[in-house]
């Protein structure tokens, strides 16, 4: 197995060197993805994110296998334009897999973790016993890394698949898998998808812990579920900024509403990846 990682980059950079690190040991090639615009060309970064992904690369990158490159998004007439333009950059970063003549990829964001060790058990499963697709369960993380919660929507992400050189990904390719996130479903020529039991391996997913959340209210290919008004993202930012351990948190919802997370459905957990934003 040829294992190579492509990720999607516009914000959360913060988070992105300790994702970087906790898949690095076991995959031969990183693929980072960047655009200095958000995916509906609404905001511009205030920084040049190549110069940072570069800077990064000298930091982390040991053994040469970080590539830097960039795609920005174009004016799309459709509703879903910031999903469309994240499956643009996703394809670009996955061709490049491709042309480095890797076997088996990974599709990932900034803000997704792997344990080390889990991940290396896995890999070499899934290596030996020749598996096309698979799927994993999540962990969700709100504002500090020591708050943990699953969602209650069955969530999954699109693991190590094997690469079909014919194919490109597709927009909600399989649509009756509908806990994995549309533009990642990744499944080589359509067979099975096997799906690694929670106990196995977690991927982290510290979704809700930003230095800028208002950046994510308002440009997450998911914010078509909630809504970007001003007043509902005041609001939001403000109820983010005063939580703590302990107390009710809040996760947008359809319609300007917001759902409550109470305490008894997190758990406090160690900082796993020893982060220090």
């Amino acid at each position: 197995m040829k294992l190579g990682v492509a990720y999607n980059i516009f914000d959360s950079l913060e988070l992105l060197p300790f994702s970087i690190k906790s898949v690095y040991d076991n995959v031969d090639v990183v693929v980072l993805v960047y655009s200095n615009k958000s995916n509906d060309l609404s905001i511009e970064s205030q920084r040049d994110i190549g110069i940072y992904l570069n800077n990064i690369k000298k930091d982390i990158d040991i053994y040469n296998k970080i590539i830097v490159t960039r795609d920005e998004p174009v004016i799309r007439n459709h509703k879903l334009i910031r999903s469309f333009n994240e499956l643009h950059k996703r394809n670009f970063g996955y061709d490049i897999l491709k042309q480095m003549n890797c076997t088996y990829c990974m599709l990932m964001d900034c803000d997704e973790l792997y344990k080390p060790e889990d991940f290396k058990y896995i890999k070499d499963y899934i290596s030996d016993n020749n598996i096309t697709n698979t799927s994993a369960d999540l962990y969700n993380y709100y504002k500090f890394p020591e708050v943990q919660y699953r969602d209650q929507n069955n969530t999954h992400v699109s693991f190590i698949t094997k690469i079909d050189r014919d194919a490109e990904l597709q927009w909600n390719n399989r649509p009756n898998i509908n806990n994995i996130d549309p533009t990642r479903k990744n499944f080589y020529r359509d067979e099975t998808i096997y799906h690694i039991p929670l106990e196995r391996i977690a991927m982290h997913h510290y979704s809700w812990m930003r230095k800028d959340i208002k950046l994510k209210l308002i440009t997450s290919s998911a914010c078509v579920n909630w809504t970007t008004k001003s007043e509902f993202i005041e609001k939001y930012v403000n109820l983010y900024n005063n939580f703590k351990i302990g107390e009710p948190f809040y996760l947008p919802s359809v319609n300007g509403t917001f759902h409550k997370i109470s305490p008894e459905n997190y758990t406090q957990v160690k900082n796993i990846f020893n982060f220090k934003l």
